[in-house]
């Protein structure tokens, strides 16, 4: 650092930064020499914001000039050389009678062969300003997407292209010979070769299928790929498949035929350890040696969309009918060009308590190196599906384009994933159930890649497995993290990278980076936050906060903020200062990172905001990411720490450097206006607040209705424009409602929208009130986990607030369980905190419920037989209540007893306990017959009357 004084007459007026190496006007000179010390820190902070917050860092932008070279003078008059030279035609328009049946439009691509026998390929173009036909959905089944460059142009047409050889060519599969390695091996060396060569820049064209295996390890795979061969030729008795994939005649040799790809698999038998995670059919024991897992599949891009015949041709070589492919979010990814073409299989959407279930053993071949070993019970996989059934494409027929990747976002967008898959499996015991999406998710810069990055290690947590990391716990519940962990959502949705700069409502489209525009027929606003300050605050010319900054919305901002502590450890070993503005659970989340992250707990200043008394419907609402009294207790933990904490401060304004973008002090006042000044290197705000300013400046400009901060909408969630939608905790109802609509399930917010919108039909009646409840979990100081679930109030008129329901407690070997009941005796309320860093994702299925459910769970706590609530809600009777069938089994009931129930009340003779009794024996009979149809789903032996009839009788 460089910093020159003036002369004497100066009387240091000014003072040259070795920033950009401009002057520094400045009356205060403490403020000044406050940045000067801190301005090493300032460049490296400004540095991490310019490499992982900018447009410039995910995108790069490639001119490049196609020159067409053929010989002028052998051309004739008027004749076109570019169309010569050429080798393809045009496919303008397609339609057909909407009796015809679909699948014959096969036949009207053959013939358009035959009118151009001296061109090979096939192009056809589809406007993104119109609709496309049924007819033209139909025929792309035979082509493939080409991606786009990026381009300053808007608009610009998806392009398809397809072969001769994919229409007229066969394709046959061929046992791996020893003349076939070079084949195999020059077929993978081909993978490595594109991927070193970077063949899906953007600086050459290519198939947007290419991009299925961006993330392979393509080393890796080739080694594996030649000790397979090698032991599929030498032992005769290799778990192995290894097969030829050829074009051409099949009654021919194979060397005969072109090779265009290849395929390795072998026998799956760990189908079991899969029913615990994921939603597949139980009933399919038949296939149990039958399936098969494959190892890598290589294939031509132009004859993806012959992967029904390359199964059913796999199928009848090797007798296996049911395959499997695995992606593992930390293990060495191997390529399947055809897993987008394979069913996705949707993970359970709640979790059950596994009851210690032991995993399969998983015995690897010892003799293949590098092959991936996957924990089907335990890893967070991606498992894709082909089950020999024809392929069907599922999907919204209008473009839906969303603003903004947040929890609701991602819910929503797996409901459209899976918009075929019911609980009865029907459509994919019968079809391929493949997505085809027509949805553009329009995502800030880092947002999206940041959420799916799984190449990081902490290098703090890398060798300890006692507490989970920050930069890896997710808050949210399991249907919300498995679209990360089990899913890539990139395969099926596009997204774009950019700030949103107005919304053209008349003109349906969506103006991002100021030159870009994005053009929608139904728009979504899901880009709320949790946290933000106030809208005055000063930002540079480019709208960026100080680089000293950071409030923690997105996995992004953990990334930030964690490069910026680790710029603190190491430039200011002892002088640092970390200032903390908040109270809730996400607060004590992140000074547990500190602490557990090289962070002094003396240079930790926390700061506690002044609680205002907000409004009597915002009382009313549930909020899991606050708990008072767990605070109270934390902040007695930190402060034998000697972490500083003042209470009940108002946030006022930060002093910020004159000519940088950097916070020196941070001023607070409390409730007698005295100010609070203190100085930081980083400033943390946890101050609530569901909308950034940002967005608000936004809708302001495109006309959107707000109040209070809030965006308008109705019962359907739809903004003064029917087009436009809203989801979030930034919305607000613009009639009153009886229900809570805010921090509620995800999941059941994406299920109302789907059902709104017309885009999948309810299994269950539709409701306006919400009845699943919300999940929060965090990391805590001292190694301790909280979980907690709340029930949304479906009748806030009937709240009383600050009336305390009955709560009761346990603690137990360090863990604090608290259950809150309603006046009806309904569980709305289950907070854990534990040492244990078990998933506690089960705890769903029990709230909500009455506590009689729950093995009479209050008269037994009355009675002391309660020592631990969550080791009572793991015992053996809680299997039943968390089976999948079981919400059936409680409708039937009610369909049985209320009519029962209206007819007897009609008696006037009819006594209580006639009532009682008969009402006890049909839900006895109920539950009977459901545990003799699930028996063999549960893990323990529930006792039946017939296991005690003796066979002899008498």
């Amino acid at each position: 650092m460089i910093v020159a004084q003036g002369s004497v007459a100066s009387a240091s007026m000014f003072k040259v930064s070795s920033i950009h190496g401009q002057i520094v006007y400045s009356n205060n000179s403490e403020t000044l020499n406050k940045f000067c010390l801190a301005e090493a820190i300032y460049l490296k902070f400004m540095y991490i914001f310019e490499k992982i917050m900018t447009i410039k860092y995910y995108i790069s932008q490639h001119k490049k000039t196609i020159n067409l070279c053929y010989n002028k003078e052998n051309l004739q008059k008027n004749e076109d050389g570019v169309q010569k030279a050429s080798n393809v035609f045009a496919v303008k328009f397609i339609c057909a009678h909407k009796d015809f049946p679909l699948e014959r439009l096969f036949n009207f691509l053959c013939a358009m062969f035959s009118v151009f026998p001296d061109r090979d390929y096939c192009i056809m173009a589809i406007p993104t300003s119109t609709k496309p036909l049924r007819s033209h959905l139909e025929a792309l089944k035979y082509f493939m997407p080409v991606a786009q460059r990026p381009s300053e142009m808007s608009n610009l047409d998806e392009v398809y292209i397809t072969h001769r050889s994919t229409i007229f060519g066969e394709i046959s599969l061929y046992r791996l010979e020893r003349e076939d390695v070079e084949t195999v091996q020059r077929l993978a060396m081909d993978l490595k070769i594109d991927f070193e060569s970077k063949s899906i820049s953007y600086s050459s064209s290519f198939s947007y299928s290419s991009k299925v295996n961006t993330h392979v390890h393509t080393d890796n795979e080739v080694r594996v790929i030649e000790q397979i061969m090698e032991d599929v030729l030498e032992n005769p008795h290799s778990e192995f498949d290894v097969f030829t994939i050829r074009c051409g005649n099949s009654s021919k040799p194979a060397h005969d035929n072109t090779p265009i790809g290849f395929v390795i698999v072998r026998r799956f038998l760990y189908h079991r350890d899969l029913l615990l995670h994921y939603h597949l059919p139980k009933d399919d024991h038949h296939l149990d040696h039958e399936r098969a897992e494959i190892i890598t599949l290589k294939l031509h891009p132009l004859f993806n969309n012959s992967c029904d015949l390359i199964f059913r041709s796999l199928a009848g070589r090797t007798n296996y009918f049911d395959y499997y492919f695995f992606c593992g979010r930390k293990a060495n990814i191997f390529s399947n060009d055809l897993k987008t073409l394979m069913m996705l299989v949707e993970p359970r959407p709640r979790k059950k308590n596994v009851f210690n279930t032991l995993p399969s053993i998983i015995k690897s071949p010892k003799t293949i190196v590098g092959l991936p070993s996957y924990n089907y019970f335990n890893d967070h996989l991606t498992v894709f599906r082909h089950k020999l059934n024809p392929s069907k494409f599922f999907g919204n027929s209008n473009r839906l384009v969303i603003i903004g990747f947040s929890s609701e976002c991602r819910a929503f967008l797996r409901q459209l994933l899976f918009v075929w898959n019911s609980k009865n499996h029907k459509n994919s015991k019968t079809y391929t159930c493949l997505p085809r999406l027509q949805v553009t998710v329009i995502a800030e810069p880092g947002i999206v890649e940041a959420e799916y990055e799984c190449t990081f290690i902490c290098p703090e947590c890398a060798n300890s497995r006692s507490k989970s990391c920050f930069m890896y716990y997710e808050n949210s519940s399991c249907y919300v993290r498995d679209v990360i962990a089990r899913m890539d959502l990139r395969y099926w949705v596009q997204f774009i990278t950019g700030h949103v700069n107005y919304i053209d409502r008349e003109k349906k489209l969506v103006r991002i980076n100021k030159a870009c525009d994005v053009v929608y027929d139904t728009l979504m606003l899901m880009n709320s936050v949790n946290f933000n300050l106030k809208d005055t605050l000063p930002f540079d010319e480019q709208e960026r906060r100080p680089y000293n900054f950071i409030q923690l919305n997105h996995r992004l901002d953990r990334f930030i903020m964690f490069y910026k502590v680790r710029v603190l450890l190491e430039e200011l070993k002892r002088s640092y200062r970390i200032v903390i503005f908040g109270s809730n659970l996400s607060t004590y989340e992140f000074i547990d990172f500190l602490l557990t992250h090289g962070v002094d707990p003396t240079h930790v200043i926390l700061v506690q905001p002044r609680e205002v008394t907000p409004s009597e419907e915002e009382q009313k609402y549930k909020n899991p990411m606050d708990d008072t009294n767990i605070g109270y207790v934390l902040d007695d933990m930190l402060s034998d720490i000697d972490l500083t904490i003042y209470r009940d401060f108002t946030f006022s304004h930060w002093v910020q450097h004159a000519a940088s973008n950097f916070i020196l002090e941070v001023v607070f006042t409390d409730c007698y206006k005295n100010a609070l000044r203190l100085d930081c290197d980083i400033f943390v705000s946890f101050r609530v607040g569901y909308m950034d300013p940002i967005v608000k400046k936004c809708l302001i400009d495109s006309d959107i209705q707000l109040r209070n901060n809030k965006i308008l909408v109705n019962k359907k969630f739809q903004t003064n424009d029917p087009d436009i939608y809203a989801v979030g905790n930034f919305i607000q109802f613009n009639e009153p409602v009886n229900h809570q609509y805010r921090f509620t399930s995800e999941m059941e917010t994406a299920q109302k929208l789907m059902h709104i919108m017309g885009l999948r039909e309810s299994e269950k009646p539709y409701e306006e009130k919400y009845m699943y409840p919300a999940f929060f979990r965090a990391t805590l100081p001292m190694d301790y986990y909280i979980t907690k679930v709340t029930m949304p109030c479906r009748y806030l008129s009937s709240c009383v607030v600050n009336c305390m329901n009955c709560s009761l407690t346990t603690y137990y070997h360090n863990t604090f369980c608290r259950i809150g009941l309603s006046q009806k005796m309904i569980v709305d309320e289950i907070v854990v905190v534990t040492k244990r860093s078990s998933s506690l994702d089960y705890l769903e299925h029990f709230c909500g419920k009455h506590e009689s459910m729950l093995n009479n769970l209050k008269a037994h706590h009355k009675n002391g037989d309660i020592k631990c609530f969550l080791k009572f809600l793991q015992e053996p009777w809680t299997e039943l209540l968390m089976h999948e069938d079981f919400e059936d089994l409680q409708q039937q009931n009610r369909k049985i007893l209320m009519p029962m129930i209206k007819n007897l009340q009609n008696l006037k003779d009819s006594p209580e306990q006639h009532l009682h009794d008969v009402n006890k024996h049909f839900l006895e009979q109920n539950l009977l017959d459901f545990v003799r149809e699930n028996r063999k789903d549960f893990k323990h032996e529930f006792a039946l009357p017939e296991d005690y009839v003796e066979e002899n009788f008498g």
